[in-house]
């Protein structure tokens, strides 16, 4: 009996950043919640409850800040795509990006005909542009500044 191998395609990742929640920012700011309602708990045993349950709060947005994410952000040699948990997404060939732009929100790609892709969020800006710059160097490139910042 023979067998067919189907040969799969991999592809090679230049970029690939995983969006998370901010689990470990509502880790810390319920703990001090609870700290704080803790001083105002009539009685005793509930100020003991409270204080407990600060640390749990804290160690449950610890494990959560790797665990739970939002989207992938993905530069890989024919394709710049976001990839969201479900398997759903959005993606521009990287033969038709026509601008990368980086800025405090995150980096927007531009296809050809006008079409938007953002990496929301990605606070690797310059390395992308820096990378675009190498497998894309048709494609313009351009690094927003906030008016606010005073650098």
């Amino acid at each position: 009996m023979a067998v067919a191998e189907r040969a799969s395609p991999v592809r090679v990742e230049h970029h690939r950043h995983r969006r998370g929640t901010p689990a470990l920012t509502v880790g810390v700011v319920v703990a001090v919640a609870l700290v704080l309602c803790a001083f105002g708990a009539a009685q005793g045993v509930w100020t003991w409850v409270l204080v407990a349950l600060a640390p749990v709060a804290l160690a449950l947005g610890w494990l959560g800040r790797r665990r739970l994410w939002i989207e992938d952000h993905v530069i890989d040699e024919g394709r710049v795509a976001v990839v969201r948990r479900d398997g759903s997404g959005a993606e521009i060939p990287l033969a038709r990006v026509a601008r990368v732009e980086s800025g405090p929100g995150g980096v927007r790609f531009t296809r050809d005909d006008g079409a938007v892709l953002d990496f929301s969020r990605s606070p690797h800006g310059r390395r992308i542009l820096a990378l675009m710059e190498e497998i894309r160097p048709e494609a313009a490139r351009a690094e927003r500044i906030d008016p606010a910042c005073y650098t």
